[in-house]
């Protein structure tokens, strides 16, 4: 028998040593079955990314101490990264009744209504679970997702509180302080400006706070005026990032060859699938070229509802049609033949899960651009809206956003950024010469300086009545999760048109290679 105790195996988890862990663990299970080692290889498992494997190591952690409460969560987390929803919350439901006050379950429940985008019921758990907080670490993690929250529900005054009660438990967080930095309009040097370069210069801050302030800095000295200083700190900020980058751009150029490969001769005026029982109004374009503002004004619409980035096609296609990067012919065909595919029944669970019961939402996830033909194919009677801007502008205003997301791994780099809307351009050139009469291109300046006129024509190609209330977006409710959360809820305004030309010296490698 290997000798090695709980305490071994536990130190090595929080060590990260994941793949000794789950050595040494199936060399005892031949020897040993027990509840604790199958819970702990579960976690080591779900921790080297073998997640089904993980969910099938907590199972027999439960058949032999059922109702273990950690191994529970600990299942129910791994429904949650497979996305299999209604199975996570299912076990989170039964862990809350047994015990309504169990911090972990509340902790990880809160976080997947807010996956889900159910924003008012998790902040009902997140407030619940920041009443139990075991310590400042966790108090914190819960404000910081509850300010996500308030920023995508536009309620910036309750986002900054938040990161002012992080500031109280942490006075030199430097997430809070780019937190207020967003709602801070810099006209003078204020107290926070001069808190953020005093953290900045400390030779032990973290590489994560170091991005996090020169964004934040970048955009204190820009509304200041001062553009050297402002692109200095978005300079630094963006070659901190890129180190963390996993973007290849060959694996982007496979997938991009490959989709116009399959749809290039695909004959699309065969009889297509019967309508989809929900009319969706795909809004695509690059991040920052209006898709945002664009959902914003439709989903004012008293008919439609939005689900903003809700990832519902890529995650099924990702799933489903994708290896290494290259689209699985086969597969598609056989489902483009079938009224009960995959694509149209996964799309309809995930909108039930939401609890999106509208006949008519908007989908304006960043990746649906590479899947215009899935579209055409699958939801026949949607609509396809296509935001185009200055790309200079466009490039310009990615190169200053800290995003979050894997997918935008490729925004921190003035090379990947071109290299990348240049194949975008590409793309879309080819899905405006499939379907000519089926894309309406909406041009952001346009936008700007003729909104009324834009947003009715806009209204009348979503076949919807016309609503009064679109031209009052303002007022619109609905989240916005994006990096344009703050921009969005304004009021039209013209002064984000050539915005480019303040940073046009810094950045003209990239815009010289714009295609």
């Amino acid at each position: 028998m290997i000798k090695v105790t709980a305490t071994d195996l536990i130190n090595k988890v929080n060590q990260k040593k994941y793949r000794e862990v789950i050595e040494l663990v199936e060399k005892i299970l031949k020897k040993k079955k027990d509840f604790f080692l199958y819970n702990i290889y579960g976690i080591a498992l779900q921790n080297s990314s073998r997640v089904q494997d993980s969910i099938e190591a907590f199972k027999k952690s439960l058949i032999l101490n059922n109702n273990n409460l950690d191994v529970m969560n600990n299942l129910a987390n791994s429904y949650k990264i497979q996305k299999e929803y209604h199975n996570s919350e299912k076990i989170f439901k039964k862990i809350l009744k047994i015990n309504p006050n169990f911090f972990l379950s509340l902790l990880n429940y809160s976080n997947l209504k807010q996956e889900l985008m159910l924003f008012n019921e998790a902040i009902e758990f997140y407030n619940k679970a920041l009443s139990l907080a075991p310590s400042k670490y966790y108090s914190i993690n819960i404000l910081f997702n509850l300010s996500t929250i308030y920023e995508a529900l536009g309620k910036f005054k309750k986002a900054r509180e938040c990161a002012e009660q992080i500031l109280i438990l942490e006075p030199e967080n430097s997430s809070a302080h780019r937190i207020i930095s967003k709602s801070n309009n810099y006209f003078y040097k204020s107290e926070n400006l001069n808190k953020m370069i005093s953290i900045l210069k400390k030779n032990s801050l973290p590489e994560q706070d170091k991005i996090e302030l020169n964004f934040a800095l970048g955009k204190a000295y820009e509304d200041l005026k001062e553009f050297d200083k402002s692109f200095k700190f978005y300079e630094n900020a963006n070659k901190l990032r890129k180190k963390t980058s996993k973007y290849i751009f060959e694996d982007h150029l496979k997938l991009h060859n490959s989709i116009i490969n399959f749809f290039e001769n695909f004959d699309f005026t065969q009889p297509s699938l019967k309508d989809f029982g929900t009319k969706i109004l795909f809004i695509i374009g690059m991040p920052r070229s209006g898709t945002s503002l664009t959902e914003v004004i439709i989903s004012s619409h008293q008919n439609v509802v939005s689900t903003g980035e809700s990832n519902f096609l890529n995650t099924i296609i990702q799933k489903n049609f994708l290896s290494n990067f290259v689209l699985e012919k086969k597969k598609i065909f056989n489902e483009a033949k079938l009224s009960n595919n995959l694509i149209q029944t996964n799309y309809l669970k995930m909108l039930s899960i939401h609890n999106i019961g509208s006949k008519v939402i908007t989908d304006k996830t960043i990746q649906n651009y590479l899947w215009v033909g899935f579209i055409k194919i699958f939801f026949p009677n949607s609509k396809i809206i296509i935001c185009n801007r200055n790309p200079k502008d466009i490039c310009t205003s990615i190169y200053k956003i800290n995003f979050n997301k894997g997918f935008m791994d490729w925004s921190y780099d003035q090379k990947d950024i071109v290299n990348f809307y240049n194949l975008y351009s590409e793309l879309i050139s080819f899905w405006r010469s499939k379907f000519t009469k089926d894309i309406y291109n909406l041009n952001y300046e346009n936008l700007i300086k003729n909104s009324e006129i834009e947003i009715k024509k806009l209204i009348s190609f979503c076949e919807l009545d016309w609503d009064n209330n679109c031209l009052n977006h303002i007022q619109n409710n609905s989240a916005i999760n994006t990096a344009s959360n703050y921009q969005a809820r304004k009021p039209i305004y013209n002064s984000s048109i050539n915005n480019y030309k303040m940073y046009e010296k810094y950045l003209y490698p990239m815009f010289e290679l714009i295609k």
